[in-house]
């Protein structure tokens, strides 16, 4: 596993090291009492004065230690070398005194880099009388020290340390061990050499006392950086480990094997798998976190052991995120398949349902008639709420799951068809279904496709959406698709025919220019689909785009719009020329999941600015699904894409409604424009259109502009943008970006 690798590897040891230490101070205990410091300080070098100092100095501290009970007595200062005439009272006083401890320690040959010769520093043969113990410390790599040893090899033989001598115990035997660092350091009691050389200390002050000698001085250096409190004097540490050792506090580490075994417990435990109860896994995650920060303090408190635990933290924060990432897919997945509104399963889940093989299925579409009409009189939650009713009904009688493929039409797979079972579905609804804004009279028209052929689950959804319209044009409130109707086939042979055009590259943009009224600069064009056959003809948008909104396949035609646009700006651009292009967005775009991030993409693979895009929505898109639309629009919006609204006007919004859409323009249907000079009541719509929306903040285009006039009576108005053939008709990439160069770089169009 990768967590054991890096384990293995010591990665996880600084993490480790400032748990410890984090630890350490949690569980802070008190000294024994009976390790003493004398320490070389500061005020004991001013009072002296000289230095080094002379032996007698510390043969007279040994005597009056002697004289006032300690028990035993140990030097962390180096008497390896011959001092002159004081080295007989320092003999004398070791010989009287009995328990005392001088250092032995291994060093350097030299200061050379790659000096592989160690020595042994001895105290003098004058000192024969005393014990010798090892002082020699070792950082870890990163200079602190964080373990001591029990015991030394020193010329070839094994020495015990100064604390394990100090505190008389050989618990630990030979290894080394880490001092409880959580012993209060600053409460070991402390006596200045001075003050204990000249007597000035408490009787009986070291009665039963174990006493260590070392500098503390800054200028004598014998200075280590430990956990917990930063840099200390090396007698400091020996005293810790001294008192490890009498409290039974020299602490061991649980060490690899007990890691790696606590690393796959739990990497087995929260393995990565589906979550049918967030809360209890939750839970099961903070309980588990809980325990393994807190376990080991528990653990540290009661026994001298430090458990090894950032590997495990970092194992179960790896779990979590993976368990959040798999998650985080699976909603957006489950997003991506349920209606936002309804909670029903969406077309794509339906398409996924429908047997790819030769299996009985019969696939049933039902419209609810005057759905617009319902939902602006009763309101969008309750027409959802009343949606979430007609599919709770019929999947009571039809005993399968209802799918919502489009706002006003519900579908279901059935594996045979069932002439009673649609009447008992018509039956149902007779009744107003309830909801929170009233009751209200459901009628619903069902397309079935029954049709034996094999065929792509996309295209039976079309041949029942194809038998909805079949019925309603007979007055019928179910029909069946019939494959031998030439009308239905041609329809839905067109819906082939035009993604093969996309993937033949006989679809293609024209671009009509909009220009600026107020300097007659062309910076802006709509993107218009073009679509040629095979044969050298031209298929109307009219014949395709309403099939595509109704199939579904309009989505594929937005996406190709928008490569297609995004690569054009981008040429254009290189070469000099910076326009922006609006694209049409149908109902089902702005209601999909996604869809502004999906633009976003596709503007920066092509290195086109955001600023460079505006994306056309019609009024009827905009009421038919509000909630995503607005949700959808917001997000585009905040990328910077400008928002318009195409054929305002014909729809049944008001300047009101849209003052809360965050769209940037208003596009007034050319069915205004082109008879604007001639009728009274469309000039009194144009020109209040263009004052309210400048009130709010809106700008205005104008579209089918056919003549002079009509453009004059436009800009007096203060229309912003003009768009018609009299600017300027529908041209291909080529031909737009000559016709745009050349009428920037002349003139206005007057």
């Amino acid at each position: 596993m990768f967590v054991t690798g890096l384990s293995s590897a010591d990665l996880f040891v600084p993490i480790e090291d400032a748990l410890n230490a984090k630890r350490s101070e949690l569980l802070e205990r008190k000294p024994t009492g009976e390790t003493v410091i004398v320490e070389m300080d500061a005020r004991s070098l001013v009072e002296l004065r000289s230095w080094p100092w002379p032996r007698r100095y510390h043969a007279e501290v040994v005597n009056q230690l002697h004289r006032s009970g300690a028990s035993i007595i140990a030097f962390d200062v180096d008497f390896s070398a011959r001092s002159g005439t004081g080295d007989p009272d320092l003999a004398a006083a070791i010989r009287n005194a009995g328990h005392v401890v001088l250092p032995i320690f291994a060093q350097a040959s030299s200061g050379r880099v790659g000096d592989t010769q160690v020595l042994a520093s001895r105290p003098d043969a004058a000192f024969a009388d005393a014990w010798v113990g090892g002082v020699n410390i070792f950082p870890d790599r990163d200079g602190v020290v964080r373990e001591y040893p029990a015991a030394l090899a020193i010329d070839g033989a094994i020495q015990p340390s100064i604390a394990t001598l100090l505190a008389e115990s050989n618990a630990v035997g030979d290894r080394s061990f880490q001092p409880d660092w959580a012993i209060d350091a600053g409460a070991i009691p402390r006596f200045s050499f001075v003050d204990v050389m000249h007597g000035r200390f408490r009787p009986g002050a070291f009665r039963g006392k174990r006493v260590l000698i070392g500098a503390t001085a800054i200028e004598l250096g014998d200075r280590y950086a430990v956990p917990r409190y930063g840099v200390v004097p090396g007698v400091v540490v020996q005293a810790m480990a001294a008192e490890s050792l009498l409290q039974d506090r020299a602490v061991e580490r649980t060490g690899s094997v007990v890691t790696i075994f606590g690393i796959l417990l739990i990497a087995l435990a929260f393995s990565p798998h589906a979550v049918e109860r967030p809360g209890r896994y939750s839970a099961a995650c903070a309980a588990t976190a809980a325990t393994i920060a807190g376990g080991p303090i528990l653990v540290q408190a009661f026994w001298p052991v430090s458990v090894d635990s950032a590997a495990w933290l970092t194992t179960l924060a790896a779990a979590i995120s993976i368990q959040a990432i798999l998650e985080a897919r699976r909603r957006l997945r489950l997003r991506e398949q349920i209606d936002a509104e309804s909670g029903l399963p969406n077309r794509s889940v339906l398409q996924a349902a429908i047997p790819a093989d030769s299996s009985p299925s019969v696939v049933h579409a039902a419209s609810i008639e005057r759905f617009e009409r319902i939902r602006d009189g009763i309101g969008l939650v309750a027409a959802n709420e009343m949606i979430r009713k007609v599919a709770d009904q019929i999947t009571a009688i039809v005993g399968s799951p209802v799918y919502r493929i489009a706002p006003d039409i519900l579908a279901w797979i059935l594996p045979h068809e069932d002439e009673s079972t649609l009447r008992e579905i018509q039956s149902a609804f007779r009744a107003p279904v309830v909801t929170q804004a009233g009751p209200v009279d459901v009628a619903m028209t069902v397309g079935i496709d029954r049709e034996e052929e094999p065929a792509a689950a996309v295209l039976r959804i079309e041949r029942a959406l194809s038998a909805i319209t079949t019925a309603r044009s007979k007055g019928r409130n179910h029909d069946h698709y019939r494959g031998s109707d030439p009308q239905v086939r041609s329809q839905l042979s067109l819906m082939s025919d035009l993604r093969q055009a996309m993937e033949k590259g006989r679809l293609s943009l024209a671009y009509q220019p909009k220009m600026a009224l107020e300097t007659g600069r062309i910076g802006d064009a709509e993107a218009l689909i073009r679509w040629h056959d095979g044969n050298g003809k031209t298929v109307s948008p009219d014949e395709f785009i309403p099939l595509a909104e109704a199939t579904g396949v309009i989505r594929e035609v937005t996406i190709f719009a928008l490569r297609t646009a995004a690569a054009d700006l981008s040429r254009w651009a290189r070469e000099g020329v910076a326009m922006r292009a609006a694209v049409n967005v149908s109902a089902l775009d702005v209601a999909a999941e996604g869809f502004a991030d999906e633009v976003s993409r596709i503007l920066a693979k092509a290195g086109v600015p955001t600023s460079q895009l505006t994306l056309e929505v019609t009024e009827s898109a905009l009421i038919r699904s509000p909630a995503e639309a607005i949700a959808t629009l917001t997000a585009l919006r905040a990328l910077g894409i400008r928002l318009s609204v195409d054929d305002y006007g014909t729809g049944q919004s008001t300047l009101s409604y849209l003052k809360h859409l965050p769209v940037h323009e208003l596009k007034i249907d050319k069915s205004f424009v082109t008879t604007l000079v001639g009728s009274k009541s469309d000039a009194i719509m144009v020109r209040s259109t263009i004052n309210l929306a400048h009130e709010l903040g809106l700008e205005v285009v104008a579209e089918g502009i056919e003549d002079r006039e009509t453009l004059e009576i436009l800009r007096s108005e203060g229309c912003d943008y003009a768009q018609g053939y009299f600017v300027g008709k529908p041209l291909g990439p080529a031909e737009f970006f000559e016709f745009v160069s050349g009428r920037n770089s002349s003139r206005k169009v007057a």
